[in-house]
């Protein structure tokens, strides 16, 4: 490519070599710029994402923390639930025995006539 005058120490180039020359320039150019944009990119997405995780990890944390405090009522409820359900099978279960004790041929259909 080009060729180098002995005398002067300049290089000499013909328009397609010059062509190849610039165009060789201008991608690099490009090329470089493209590189430092994606780079620009990355940095602000990791950026971002330092900060979405920073506020995730303190929301769960401020969850955590809330649970905990709320388990001991959880807890309650779930036994009070239980019992409330036990009390309200005791009754029924006691209601049946008097009605079939006060009523045991209506219950079991001997009293109807043909």
């Amino acid at each position: 490519m080009g060729k180098k005058n002995p005398i002067t120490g300049n290089v000499t180039m013909t328009a397609d070599e010059c062509r190849t020359l610039k165009d060789y320039a201008v991608s690099s150019f490009a090329e470089k710029s493209e590189k430092l944009k994606y780079k620009q990119k990355f940095e602000q997405a990791d950026k971002n994402a330092k900060i979405w995780k920073d506020r995730f990890e303190k929301l769960n944390k401020d969850y955590e923390e809330l649970k905990q405090k709320a388990q001991p009522f959880l807890d309650a409820i779930e036994i009070a639930s239980e019992k409330v359900w036990a009390f309200i099978n005791a009754i029924l279960a006691r209601g049946k025995e008097l009605y079939e004790h006060k009523h045991p041929a209506r219950n079991r259909g001997q009293d109807m006539e043909i």
